[in-house]
């Protein structure tokens, strides 16, 4: 498990009742962290998070305040792109905090889950800030800085795309079962950039297919070294609905798998639950024909769209990927709980295999586990990683195990 170290975090915490700053500050310095700012209220809050030279890891915000209430901060973090971790503190009901969880995250804010009222054990902080990840590159008063579009075609040309790959570990062996693929972009330095970076460019120059398909290609050329080395993985790739309508699509994924003498079974083809439900459809003969061949189809970030049963139905999906809002802090969550149990047994009816995302503590394993879940992803398993970090990853479990 990749943990952030206590000690290192810089919190905001904004309440306006002194008594829960002064209680809030004393359970921090108790488990650790002792880098707090204290506001009164969501303007004093922007006020220390704008004049602040530092920027602040964790924000732990009440919801119910004067002046700003936590709902008008949220969309103020938003306005600012703020990257870092949020949890609630608040004296509403569980729906409400789960209605506040659900905003954070539509305003793509990184929301740690929600803190209830009153705070009788230190030990509920320590689980919270425990799910914090530093993100690659973020800080909250910039916006993601795009890549050029010259220098995003020119890039095209010039194989600046790498792959990082994400284990989806087996949970009733513990062992790496598949991976993700996920792209990122080599820059010249020998670092890489985020997608945030170059996708929205990718979308807007109109090369996202070509993307998918260099995407595709490196995957399969990836399969084949490590079947060279002895490695066998299934391997989980994203493709938008709009990809699978070009005619040439399904034969390109037949060719390119069968030139590299892939198997069509080791490959499942990722697509988010809010395009599925919305424009799936128009290719369902495509999934159809490429299902015959066995490749996998996989619904992704279930949870966060519209979904349709009748379409689910419709659709040939394989497996089915609980979106990781759900299953982080479950355990306490009894909204997300019901939610994340209800899933699990939908996709069971549905036969479909089952992946978790969002593992990211003992907690979250144990409760998937018991589910009933296949698969487990998350940073409790590991981070994404470039294929030579991966290979010794599993080398590593393999003698642990």
């Amino acid at each position: 498990m990749n943990k952030f170290n206590l000690t290192e975090l810089k919190v905001l915490l904004i309440d306006d009742d002194p008594l829960i700053l002064e209680l809030i500050s004393r359970f921090l310095s108790n488990i650790g962290v002792s880098h707090v700012t204290t506001a009164g209220n969501g303007n004093e809050g922007l006020i220390a998070l704008d004049t602040n030279n530092e920027w602040y890891d964790v924000i732990l915000c009440d919801l119910n305040m004067p002046e700003m209430d936590g709902i008008n901060f949220l969309h103020r973090l938003a306005d600012r792109n703020y990257s870092g971790g949020l949890a609630f503190l608040s004296g509403e009901d569980e729906r409400m905090l789960e209605t506040s969880f659900q905003l954070a995250s539509s305003l793509n804010l990184n929301c740690l889950g929600t803190i209830s009222k009153p705070l009788l054990q230190q030990d509920v902080l320590r689980n919270i800030l425990n799910n914090f990840r530093p993100l690659e590159n973020h800080h909250p008063k910039t916006r993601p800085n795009l890549i050029s579009e010259e220098e995003f075609l020119h890039g095209l040309e010039h194989d600046s795309i790498e792959l990082y790959y994400q284990p989806k570990v087996k949970i009733d062996t513990g062992k790496v079962g598949g991976v993700e693929a996920l792209v990122r972009w080599k820059k010249k330095n020998n670092g890489v950039i985020a997608p945030v970076c170059f996708l929205p460019v990718a979308e807007t120059t109109g090369k996202m297919n070509e993307l998918t398909y260099i995407v595709y290609k490196k995957a399969m050329t990836q399969m084949s070294d490590w079947r060279e080395q002895g490695l066998e993985l299934d391997i989980s790739i994203n493709v938008s609905v709009n990809t699978f309508t070009l005619p040439d699509f399904p034969a390109f994924l037949v060719n390119t798998a069968h030139a590299h003498d892939i198997e069509y079974g080791k490959i499942i083809l990722e697509i988010t639950e809010s395009e599925a439900m919305a424009d799936a459809m128009k290719c369902l003969e495509t999934l159809m024909q490429l299902r015959m061949k066995r490749f996998g189809l996989s619904i992704d970030d279930f949870g966060t769209g519209h979904s349709s049963l009748t379409k689910l139905k419709q659709i040939p999906f394989t497996e089915l990927k609980i979106d990781q809002t759900f299953v982080i802090n479950a355990e306490r969550n009894t909204s997300s709980r019901s939610i994340l149990e209800s899933t699990v047994d939908l996709a069971r009816k549905f036969k479909m295999k089952i992946v978790a995302e969002g593992v990211e503590t003992r907690e979250d394993w144990d409760l998937v586990k018991a589910l009933g879940c296949d698969y487990a992803q998350g940073y409790y398993c590991a981070k994404p990683m470039p294929s030579r970090e991966l290979v010794n990853y599993i080398k590593k479990l393999k003698s642990s195990g």
